[in-house]
Formats: structure tokens, C-alpha cells, sequence
């Protein structure tokens, strides 16, 4: 083996890391950082599109009185739909004992809401709708034809598509329910399984794996309730984040709805070759120095 690779082989053997941690898999990370970043420092403090207000004046749909204390304020939702499944996720992989489980279960939910929360806020920022409650935000001055209420909350008032609430809680409900579905095997409807007790029912274990979206759908809805957002926006943040949930999900586990998969969906897929088999390939072939690792 060369000395390059003799080198990697003394560094990665130093640093303990396990056969499946990757560069690629490091580089998920890395991006998924990056999304963080860009998602605080631009899109979150970017001005949205400025919509004229002069074609909106009188509009019913607008005047809704701005309700400050909401049904599910925004450290709730980010406790209930990302915090809790994260939970969630992270006991079932430990109470199976498995650190790769573990790991990208975290990684995928992690790397999936930066994702979500990228997408929702460009598009907020993109299209610059008009909550349902601005004009109560804006105190609108009819003779000067401004607004003369608090900025920030102007600004708010003008990102109302698609929801965010909805976005993220859907994100995050509909990445549990795919995480259980591939543990208790309930929607792959052609395969048997090896017993047939209690446990094995498969109406139970939809139940189950559903009851997460109940809770999706009641933060969405507030959202209506608290006339921070107009029905559509609700919809279109219900199905942005639920694309991106089956998105990412897949990236790193298998399909939960295809039952050939019913051995392997509970377990992550291996995405790279391992470290170990990059490093024994290496010793084997004898590579130039300058040659990098498969994945770096």
C-alpha cells in the first residue's frame, strides 16, 4: 500500500470512526449546515416581494383581526413536529441497539427539515402574499396610502404563502410516519409474516404509524383558525412538505410501501461503499499516491 494511503488508513483508525461514516456521508452534513446558514442569514432576513397595496384595499379576505397569541406558536411547532419525531426516531434505533440506525435516522430528519425550511422561505420571500390578518398588521393609512404599523411585523404579514407551519409539521409527521412504516412493515400488503399474534396486526400497526398525521393536520388548521394563513397556503405547505419528507426519507432507507424490501426497509441502506472495503481495495491495487479515496 502507498504511503498516502497508509497515512488515511493510521487517521481514520485514530479517530474511531465507524466503517459506514463516509466522506460522503460527512459531506451530507457539511450541506445540510449550509442550508441552516443560508436558510437564517438570507432567506429569514431577506425583504419579500412588496405587493402594491392599492388593489387589495377593501379586500374581505385581508381584514381578519392579527391574532398574536396562536394555537401552536412557532417554538411549539418546532417541539411537536421535528423535536419529538427526532425523539421518537432516535429511541426506537437505540432500543435496537444500532449506532448507523441511529445516525441516519438523525442525519435524514436533520438534513431533510434545513431542506424544507430552504424551500418554504424562498418561496415566501419569492411570492410576498398577503396574510389573511395584514391589514390589521399594517395600520393603513388611507391618506397617505402607507402603512404605519410595527415594520417587522409588516414584513411578516407579507409571507403568507405557503405556510410554514404546515410545511415544517408535515415534514416532520409524514418523515415519522415513513420511519415506522418501515419498522412495523404495514404497508407492504403482499408479504406474510412469521406469526400471527396480536402484535402482527396489520390494522393496528396502520393505526399506529397514521396517528402521527393527526397531529400534521391539527397544526395546519390552526393556522386557518388563527388567520395567519389563507387555505391554499396551508395546502401548498402540506404537500411542499411532504414531497420533501418522501424525498429525503428514501435518500437513506428503503421504500416502506414495496414488500420485496419487507427484510431490509427496517434497515438503512448502505448509500457508499464503507471505508474499511475503500482502504482494503486500496492496500489491494496498489494506487498512485495522488489517487484520493472513493468518495472524497
Amino acid at each position: 500500500m502507498t504511503d498516502t494511503g497508509a497515512l488515511i488508513k493510521r487517521h481514520l483508525a485514530r479517530l474511531r470512526f465507524p466503517s459506514w461514516f463516509t466522506p460522503a456521508i460527512a459531506a451530507d452534513w457539511v450541506v445540510s449546515f449550509l442550508l441552516l446558514v443560508l436558510n437564517k442569514q438570507v432567506l429569514q432576513a431577506a425583504r419579500p416581494f412588496q405587493q402594491p397595496l392599492d388593489a387589495f384595499i377593501g379586500d374581505p379576505t385581508l381584514q381578519y383581526k392579527h391574532v398574536i397569541h396562536e394555537h401552536v406558536p412557532g417554538y411549539m411547532n418546532t417541539w411537536l413536529t421535528f423535536m419529538m419525531p427526532t425523539a421518537i426516531v432516535l429511541l426506537i434505533s437505540i432500543a435496537r441497539r444500532s449506532l448507523k440506525e441511529a445516525h441516519h435516522a438523525a442525519l435524514a430528519i436533520w438534513a431533510g427539515n434545513q431542506l424544507n425550511d430552504v424551500a418554504t422561505n424562498f418561496i415566501k420571500m419569492l411570492v410576498g402574499r398577503l396574510r389573511p390578518d395584514f391589514f390589521d398588521r399594517c395600520q393603513y393609512d388611507a391618506v397617505n396610502k402607507v402603512c404605519t404599523g410595527v415594520e417587522a411585523v409588516i414584513q411578516e404579514g407579507r409571507r403568507s404563502f405557503p405556510s410554514g407551519h404546515s410545511s415544517s409539521s408535515f415534514y416532520g409527521c409524514v418523515f415519522l410516519v415513513l420511519f415506522l412504516a418501515g419498522k412495523n412493515r404495514c404497508f407492504a400488503y403482499d408479504a406474510v409474516f412469521p406469526s400471527s399474534g396480536i402484535l402482527q396486526s396489520r390494522f393496528l400497526r396502520i393505526c399506529i404509524t397514521l396517528s402521527p398525521l393527526f397531529l400534521c393536520a391539527f397544526v395546519a388548521i390552526s393556522r386557518w383558525e388563527d388567520h395567519w394563513h389563507h387555505p391554499t397556503d396551508i395546502l401548498a405547505g402540506s404537500a411542499l412538505g411532504t414531497l420533501i419528507a418522501l424525498t429525503t426519507y428514501h435518500i437513506w432507507w428503503p421504500s416502506p410501501f414495496v414488500s420485496s424490501n419487507f427484510e431490509s426497509m427496517a434497515y438503512p441502506r448502505k448509500t457508499h461503499v464503507e471505508l474499511e472495503e475503500q482502504i482494503r481495495e486500496h492496500e489491494r491495487q496498489g494506487v498512485d499516491d495522488q489517487e484520493p479515496l472513493l468518495g472524497v
